[in-house]
């Protein structure tokens, strides 16, 4: 068992009793504002629940960007539906050009990312290309669904949008499939299920081992590890309404303050990077609206990196190795945005002293021999 750690930045969150006995802060419906939504277990659910309902089949075609995690394709490859890759540059903003030449007569649906917070400047034009071609469009918001663009919540322009919430605040599943267009028929999902219901209780159980662990190092790290790895066992694509607990949460969170924290420590990474040698980050700037998922940089020893940060009990995700049926010969920038990206962690449960540690932490491996 590990004693006498400092305080560990980053990794999944530990369940927050407190906001149990919170009132209600109301805040939640201004970032679900659509004709209709549906609340589901997890992304990987809502977009399921998307592509089951576009009735598509082998025949059809789908445009997704280059730059994804597996998790993204499962839906699709279940309902074995033609996959088509267009191009993202070095700070993940789609080509628009590129997808205008793969558009074909077989393209039914085209989905889009707006990655670490940060919204995709060509969002209108391919609106406008999508309606003008017929396109069902979907606007991906797991990382951005607390960005606001023009002074209003990102999500308007897709005939459907998915948002998760595992990654922004601590809740043990949660999803939302906001739908704008209409006429769009959403095909039922299920109350419950016996997967569902074990993730639920799995990853409520590894967060208040994680609590445990993070309070009174009561517990051995591998105890929650395991927890959190059995929880994700039982994630599908399987559309499943979202918890009675997660739901009851949604509705307690302080999602301003929340914004404010991230965006001060984002910030405070933002200024120290300039004293980085071998770090560097895919923004240089945050434009009012944006609440960043984290800091994301690219670095050109990354494993290593993470390990000797790990080592300094910071961990570092990486937001995505790409899978397979991504060409390296076709996306070399979005594969070597891959082998070297690695995200810092900014959220809410730290402040700018923790940012100030993991800047000096940076530089120090930096200069390290």
């Amino acid at each position: 068992m590990e004693t006498n750690c400092p305080r560990e930045i980053g990794g999944e969150f530990s369940l927050p009793t407190e906001y149990l006995y919170r009132n209600p802060t109301n805040q939640f419906p201004k970032y679900s504002r659509y004709a209709r939504r549906i609340l589901l277990t997890s992304g990987r659910a809502a977009l399921g629940l998307i592509v089951r309902s576009l009735k598509l089949d082998k025949r059809d075609e789908v445009l997704l960007p280059s730059y994804l995690c597996r998790e993204i394709l499962d839906p699709f490859w279940e309902e074995h539906v033609r996959l088509t890759f267009y191009r993202v540059d070095d700070t993940l903003n789609m080509g628009t050009d590129d997808i205008e030449d793969k558009i074909s007569k077989n393209t039914k649906a085209l989905l889009f990312i707006h990655y670490f917070g940060f919204p995709q400047p060509a969002t209108e034009k391919i609106r406008w290309l999508s309606s003008r071609r017929g396109i069902f469009l979907i606007e991906d918001l797991v990382q951005s669904f607390l960005t606001t663009f023009h002074g209003k919540p990102l999500g308007s322009a897709g005939d459907a949008t998915v948002s998760s919430y595992r990654k922004w605040i601590p809740v043990p599943d949660g999803a939302l499939l906001g739908i704008n267009n209409v006429g769009f028929h959403v095909l039922p999902a299920s109350k419950s299920s016996r997967d569902a219901q074990l993730c639920a209780k799995n990853r409520i159980h590894a967060m208040k081992l994680k609590g445990e662990y993070l309070s009174r190092r009561s517990v051995p790290k591998h105890l929650f590890r395991e927890a959190f790895t059995a929880a994700d066992n039982y994630l599908s694509t399987t559309p499943v309404r979202i918890s009675d607990y997660s739901r009851a949460m949604l509705d307690r969170f302080d999602f301003e303050a929340i914004i404010t924290r991230r965006r001060s420590n984002f910030r405070r990474l933002l200024r120290a990077s300039n004293r980085f040698k071998t770090v560097k980050p895919i923004h240089n700037d945050l434009p009012a609206g944006v609440c960043p998922l984290g800091f994301p940089v690219l670095i050109r020893n990354r494993n290593a990196m993470k390990r000797a940060l790990i080592k300094n009990h910071i961990y570092p995700p990486i937001h995505w190795r790409l899978p397979i049926g991504i060409s390296k010969r076709d996306f070399p920038v979005s594969w070597r945005v891959s082998d070297h990206i690695l995200t810092l962690p900014i959220d809410q449960r730290y402040d700018t002293t923790d940012m100030d540690f993991v800047a000096d932490t940076l530089r120090e491996i930096e200069g390290a021999p």
